[in-house]
């Protein structure tokens, strides 16, 4: 009779560092798309696309992955906005912004924002690399 020793520790190494390589393929696959979509669009100055960052990285036997911005205002061009009223952060602070429109710098007490819609530019390339796996995609707040 054969006996089979499995050394259960080097297949977990083996397995780990085989979904690490799976992971940074997908990951650089999501990120080279959505650079390319957050840097598309009328209103576009590039800063979007060029914060765009990607990391994957190991906690023990788990592969984490991440690829977005740090932006403040990038979910909101992913996911799309309501109407809004914009006020300022504190008085005797009056918005000021370069409106294209007109064509000039103006300033005012509030805005009321039309809203947005959504830009999908990090959702849409996590999806459709999801499909590509054949991975189930949750996306929450």
């Amino acid at each position: 009779m054969t006996k089979i020793r499995i050394n259960h520790a080097q297949v977990a190494i083996t397995a780990n560092r085989l979904t690490t390589r799976y992971m940074r393929k997908s990951v650089a696959r999501i990120h080279a798309e959505a650079v390319i979509n957050a840097s598309t669009g009328p209103y576009t100055t590039g800063r979007m696309a060029s914060s765009v960052t990607s990391h994957v990285y190991t906690s023990g036997l788990k592969v984490h992955a991440r690829v977005g911005s740090d932006l403040r205002y990038a979910v909101f061009s992913d996911t799309g906005t309501a109407p809004h009223v914009i006020r300022p952060r504190g008085p005797g602070y009056p918005l000021r912004f370069y409106w294209r429109k007109v064509g000039r710098v103006v300033r005012f007490r509030k805005v009321n924002h039309p809203g947005q819609r959504s830009k999908g530019w990090l959702t849409d390339p996590l999806v459709a690399e999801a499909r590509r796996r054949g991975w189930k995609v949750v996306i929450s707040d």
